[in-house]
């Protein structure tokens, strides 16, 4: 993980790429280092763009959105989110925050499955706005994994509804084929800032978010 600072290594990236292009050397300029920083802010219309366009273009679609679903990148803080993410729902799902805050005691009294297929209602992730969607993917996610592995005293074949199905309409608003807990959701965007720190983010203005533990 690049945190902020001097990214020299994204700067050098992107110079390397741009001396490419400029001597027309399209072997290099069309690595999978170029690719990789470029296809996900690339229109439709563009054939080539150059890395530090690709960079632009995330900074100023995240900025806009207010949210990294699409991914985190810019010069400042290189892969790592430059936006702090979303700790609560809204009032709507507020229902996913009451979960998240019991999941240690359902774990522990082995009620997870029941509450999950009983009490929890089965919310409409498609109204949900799109920056909340990494923390539905966490909280989803985290709970998915605990309800199949340790739900309940039977063993569990099929994820309740209230899970399972938001949880596939927050995986497609990430770009996520199938549904999957992974390492952003749990680590890179699963942080807050400290009390009495402001944005942006830095490793020395942030904590762990949930752990559900």
């Amino acid at each position: 993980m690049v945190y902020p600072g001097e990214n020299t290594k994204l700067v050098e990236i992107v110079e390397i790429a741009e001396i490419a292009e400029k001597e027309e050397d399209v072997s290099l300029a069309s690595t999978n280092t170029t690719a990789s920083l470029s296809l996900s802010w690339c229109s439709s219309s563009d054939v080539i763009m150059t890395p530090r366009k690709a960079v632009e273009n995330a900074e100023a679609s995240n900025l806009k959105n207010n949210h990294e679903c699409h991914g985190s990148l810019s010069f400042s803080h290189g892969f790592a989110p430059r936006l702090t993410p979303m700790v609560r729902f809204p009032q709507a799902f507020k229902a996913w925050d009451d979960m998240a805050d019991k999941l240690p005691q359902l774990l522990s009294s082995g009620r997870l499955q029941q509450y999950c297929e009983e009490e929890l209602p089965e919310l409409n992730a498609k109204n949900l706005p799109d920056k909340y969607a990494m923390r539905a993917a966490l909280v989803l996610g985290y709970t998915a994994h605990a309800v199949w592995n340790l739900g309940g005293i039977e063993p569990v074949t099929k994820l309740p509804n209230a899970i399972e199905n938001p949880w596939r309409v927050v995986s497609i608003v990430l770009g996520r084929e199938t549904p999957f807990l992974g390492f952003s959701d749990l680590i890179v965007h699963n942080f807050m800032l400290r009390k009495g720190t402001v944005a942006p983010p830095l490793p020395s203005n942030i904590e762990q978010c949930k752990s559900f533990l």
